[in-house]
């Protein structure tokens, strides 16, 4: 497999970008052309790095309108998550506590921040997630 893929050129400016502030959450990135000019790459190499980008959920893809930062990767992990437990690198115990660990972050932070959370709601989300709901993660949520 070769290890300088130019896709990965195009997913590092992207990163960059992000880092620097050049591209931000809701806003339009910039076209499969201008990044193919900058890059010198093809830009059937952009589109495919900005495929992998749509499908992991960091950006929307709106056709006729541009590609769109969305801010909202948790899809990506999800499926990353369960790639992994399905060609055997993860199991579902270490998903559980990946996600256990994940969980008190994200609630740790929205104490930090002091915004108001519904218990029950917020039971209700655990339930419908579709990747191994496990009781101990509303658990921790109460230890908090």
């Amino acid at each position: 497999m070769e290890e300088n893929k130019v896709y990965r050129q195009v997913l590092a400016y992207i990163e960059e970008g992000i880092k620097c502030g050049s591209i931000t959450t809701g806003k339009r990135l910039p076209t499969e052309r201008e990044i193919a000019g900058v890059l010198h790459v093809s830009r059937a190499s952009v589109r495919e790095a900005l495929c992998i980008l749509d499908d992991m959920g960091i950006i929307e893809c709106v056709r006729g309108s541009g590609n769109f930062l969305t801010g909202m990767s948790e899809k990506g992990y999800a499926r990353l998550l369960h790639m992994d437990i399905q060609m055997g690198m993860v199991t579902r115990k270490e998903a559980n506590h990946i996600r256990a660990v994940m969980e008190k972050d994200a609630f740790s932070q929205i104490l930090d921040r002091q915004i108001e959370i519904d218990l029950d709601q917020m039971r209700e989300l655990l339930e419908q997630m579709n990747i191994f709901y496990i009781p101990e993660s509303l658990e921790a949520i109460k230890s908090f």
